[in-house]
């Protein structure tokens, strides 16, 4: 069956967390610092800072977390931001990419 008769849906995931430091939890408690250094600092830059990994985190009707797909280095699609089955294809986009992947899916979820 295809996701959506099974009423399972793909959530695209445009960043990681990092351990031991994350600079976006560690800037959580301080918007104005975090506006701050999104004005002041290029783009290039703070990409470069961000996590490139990208991840489909594919869900059941419940938010129950049933498998996922992963780039860990955002070789394909990093930043993943929209998701959509259509016809046992997964159009896959990226907040950085100018494209969008398409990959077709053969085990069902």
């Amino acid at each position: 069956k295809q996701w959506y008769q099974r009423r399972v849906r793909g959530v695209g995931m445009a960043a990681i967390r990092r351990h031991p430091f994350s600079l976006v939890d560690y800037l959580a408690p301080y918007p104005q610092v975090r506006a701050t250094i999104t004005k002041i600092l290029p783009y290039y830059l703070l990409r470069s800072l961000a996590s490139q990994y990208g991840m489909v985190v594919v869900l059941d009707e419940f938010g129950n977390i049933l498998d996922s797909l992963q780039d860990p280095g955002g070789a394909v699609v990093p930043s993943v931001s929209e998701v959509a089955e259509i016809g046992g294809v997964l159009y896959i986009g990226s907040y950085h990419s100018n494209y969008i992947a398409r990959l077709t899916l053969r085990n069902e979820f």
